[in-house]
């Protein structure tokens, strides 16, 4: 075919086809529009869409809305639970900074962002700041099923308070918040009026970036990112790491936070309603949301919480909460931990110095348990008198296992030696030493207080690694010179026990190794001087 052969776009054969595509169009429209008029007289677009239910025509809130604006209506009072509602609102933020914390607070779910601790800051000399995630805000409100935030109109109505109001659908939602600086605490109150099908409840959020935490068997730490949840009245731990993704969810929920090791964002449940709480993490963030349902509720309800964004402190956490107080680790020995954590802050007072009283706390702690010790040592040291006839005795019978435990037993009971006597009392002590790990490692009082010297920060390990060679060298003298009924073989095993430990201790804080080495510089005086053989003790054979 030539060149003035080949058909042009524009001839008259596909005008036509167009101009009759198009009327076909509009005529369909128009069908569609007389018989769905709701829908087609407020045409969603597409960056209006969100999750879930919630869709209203003109006058309510769109359906698949991002914004989760309300159309305007008449703003004049309805009756019969109906809730007007105003103009779209712009997003805001109103300011507030005190002595001890400064925040905006986003009219986006009323939410905070930068909310800053004064007092505090990271290990990089940085003030420490809670603060959005990608879009996620710190404490937003948000309503169940839907993706996008309430839009609150806010405003300060005290020195300290706060009151937001928003709407969704029919639903008039009204958020008061009043700052407890002081405690690091937001006491927070939603009312909730009006009626619509398509409102299932209120969430609320705490998000934490992921971040990367080293550890392994021989470099341990105590820092963390984990989930703490009080579930009908049972509490759990969830660890996180960037690894590994979690979701898990908790029907019954008085107490939930998001924290790491000396710093946390908390939810304190005070509703009659009981809360779900759901959390999940992946590499990049962690986040919680506290659900509030109002499935089976009478119109009008009311939501109550206590938002805590603060530091992990002892005093503070029990004055809010008793089993907020859970979300400071102290292991299964908490019931020792806390007081010995008060009886540390009591010295701390008198000498003004947070390595001064973990010196006195040891001393103190191992003073209470000398009984205990001075047992053991005495049960170990009558062990190693009479183990050359108990060495005897397994020659002799070696071949008779029962006839040497006979013997073996008439030889303790004449010369009045227990075998537990040197174990049980070690296990007596054992409780009391494990509570005081545990308070050294999770208590914010030691966060970057310096000691002397070198020691700049007892939550930190020693960048000198003196600590830990000092304890490795006493803990190898303490153990020469313990009685042992070991065979030779597991004493020179045993030798390389110090030094192991001393490895284990290098990663963790100064203030624990510190505790560590005080403990048996206090043993090995103990034993040389409770321990010295004055009489030669007589094996009684028979």
């Amino acid at each position: 075919m030539s060149q003035n052969q080949t058909g042009h776009f524009l001839d008259p054969k596909t005008l036509i086809a167009i101009l009759i595509l198009g009327v076909a169009w509009m005529g369909w429209q128009s069908y569609m529009t007389q018989k769905y008029p709701d829908y087609y007289s407020s045409q969603p677009t597409e960056e209006q869409s969100i999750e879930g239910q919630g869709a209203q025509t003109v006058g309510e809130v769109n359906k698949n809305s991002d914004s989760g604006k309300v159309e305007s209506v008449d703003t004049q009072t309805v009756k019969n639970d109906e809730v007007a509602a105003p103009e779209v609102i712009e997003e805001k933020t109103l300011i507030y900074s005190d002595n001890n914390i400064s925040f905006e607070l986003s009219s986006k779910g009323m939410g905070f962002t930068n909310l800053t601790l004064k007092n505090y800051t990271n290990r990089k000399g940085e003030r420490l700041t809670f603060n959005k995630v990608g879009n996620v805000l710190p404490m937003e409100t948000s309503v169940v099923g839907v993706k996008s935030k309430l839009d609150f109109a806010i405003e300060k109505v005290g020195d300290n308070r706060f009151v937001g109001t928003a709407f969704f659908d029919q639903v008039k939602i009204v958020k008061a918040i009043e700052v407890k600086s002081d405690d690091f605490l937001f006491d927070t109150e939603i009312l909730i009026s009006g009626d619509s099908d398509r409102f299932l409840g209120l969430s609320v959020n705490v998000v934490k970036p992921m971040e990367n935490i080293e550890s392994s068997t021989f470099t341990p730490t105590f820092e963390r990112q984990e989930f703490f949840v009080v579930n009908d009245g049972s509490d759990e731990r969830v660890m996180l790491s960037k690894e590994e993704a979690i979701k898990k969810s908790y029907p019954k929920v008085s107490v939930a936070s998001l924290g790491t090791q000396y710093f946390s964002q908390s939810l304190v449940d005070r509703s009659e309603l009981i809360p779900e709480f759901r959390l999940e993490n992946n590499s990049q963030l962690a986040k919680g949301t506290l659900l509030y349902s109002a499935l089976n509720k009478k119109s009008d309800f009311k939501v109550a919480y206590q938002a805590f964004m603060g530091p992990k402190d002892l005093d503070i956490l029990e004055k809010i909460d008793g089993q907020l107080a859970g979300i400071i680790d102290f292991g299964m020995f908490s019931w020792l931990a806390k007081p010995m954590l008060h009886l540390m802050k009591w010295f701390h007072d008198l000498v003004g110095n947070w390595g001064l009283a973990i010196i006195i706390l040891t001393l103190l702690v191992r003073m209470i348990v000398l009984p205990f010790t001075v047992m053991s040592y005495k049960s170990l040291n009558k062990m190693k008198v009479i183990q050359p006839q108990i060495k005897t005795l397994k020659e002799k019978h070696k071949d008779d296992s029962q006839k040497l435990n006979q013997e073996m037993m008439l030889l303790m009971k004449n010369n009045k030696v227990n075998p537990l006597g040197g174990c049980l009392p070690m296990l007596l002590q054992f409780p009391v030493f494990i509570a005081l790990y545990q308070v050294l490692g999770q208590s914010i009082e030691l966060y970057q207080a310096p000691f002397y010297f070198w020691i700049e920060d007892l939550s930190l390990k020693d960048p000198y690694y003196v600590l830990p060679v000092l304890m490795a060298i006493t803990m190898f003298i303490q153990q020469k010179i313990t009685p042992n009924t070991m065979d030779p073989a597991q004493a020179k095993m045993m030798m390389f026990l110090p030094l192991v430990f001393a490895l284990f201790m290098m990663s963790l804080p100064s203030g624990l190794t510190l505790y560590i080495f005080v403990s048996a510089l206090f043993a090995i005086l103990q034993q040389m001087f409770f321990m010295r053989d004055k009489n030669n003790q007589a094996v009684v054979t028979a």
